[in-house]
């Protein structure tokens, strides 16, 4: 996972789109990805090494 820690930004859900990858048993097939706790503890200390926090 790459991630780029000094810029944030502000997003309404309701303007998020989840990508689409194609068809499945003729239904939509979205990319989902879902961070377990580890990994998002490490994103949280990366965002604020990159902000200086």
């Amino acid at each position: 996972m790459w991630l780029k820690g000094d810029i944030v930004l502000t997003v309404g859900f309701a303007r998020l789109r989840y990508l689409f990858r194609g068809w499945k048993d003729g239904e939509r097939d979205y990319d989902l990805r879902v961070l377990d706790g580890e990994t998002f503890d490490a994103v949280r200390r990366c965002v604020r090494a990159g902000l200086g926090l």
